[in-house]
């Protein structure tokens, strides 16, 4: 059932780099928590969501930095609390600013 559900509704997507490359951008992701798939399927939805964003981001288009498992749960409460309007990656950072200065005080 869920094959043909993907086989209806989904499309695998891919590209040729040299090894090299390849395992570097492995090690990206695995450094930041998400695999070499939720960083590519993220930079493709961000960059089809809002190509004019994607552009402003740089070279790399959309520096997804949020593990593709988390950013519906990200974009949701940024969408439930967010008086500055923030994207959700300055969203995130905002959080990881408070984290950082609670750890702060809290080491002292």
């Amino acid at each position: 059932m869920a094959r043909e559900w993907d086989k209806a509704n989904m499309k695998t997507m891919g590209v040729n780099v040299k090894k090299e490359t390849a395992e570097a951008f492995r090690q990206y992701a695995a450094e930041r928590g998400t695999t070499v798939g939720a960083l590519l399927r993220g930079f493709i939805e961000a960059t089809v969501a809002d190509p004019k964003q994607a552009e402003d981001a740089g070279a790399l288009g959309v520096a997804h930095i949020v593990s593709y498992k988390n950013t519906d749960l990200l974009k949701a409460e940024t969408a439930h609390h967010n008086p500055d309007n923030l994207n959700p990656d300055g969203m995130l950072n905002d959080i990881l600013d408070e984290y950082f200065r609670f750890v702060r005080k809290v080491r002292r």
